[in-house]
């Protein structure tokens, strides 16, 4: 969840599962996904990385830092509370826990 930014996810190519809220929608290729801030929600490619493609725009702008920033971590440091807290917080990022039916 984010408190204060939303995000658009449309999709390009294949099909991405989206939580929203409470519940599971299947987004297919052309589908367009709005968050609003506040919003309860995950995203999972099922058949794979490389089998689905998104756009995604976050508004405002700097989301871009957030994954800069994690891909030069180790899964070390994704572990690591004390390292992940500040930069969720910096980026607006409100971990909920594990998503529900992910499995």
């Amino acid at each position: 969840m984010h408190k204060d930014h939303a995000e658009t996810f449309y999709i390009l190519q294949g099909s991405v599962d989206f939580y929203l809220d409470g519940e599971w929608l299947s987004a297919p290729t052309g589908a367009c996904i709005d968050v609003a801030p506040g919003t309860l929600h995950a995203a999972k490619i099922t058949e794979g990385l490389d089998a689905a493609r998104m756009l995604m725009v976050f508004q405002p702008a700097g989301f871009d830092g957030f994954l800069a920033e994690l891909s030069k971590m180790t899964e070390a440091d994704f572990a690591d509370e004390a390292k992940m807290s500040p930069l969720n917080e910096k980026y607006d990022i409100v971990p909920l826990g594990p998503v529900p039916g992910a499995d």
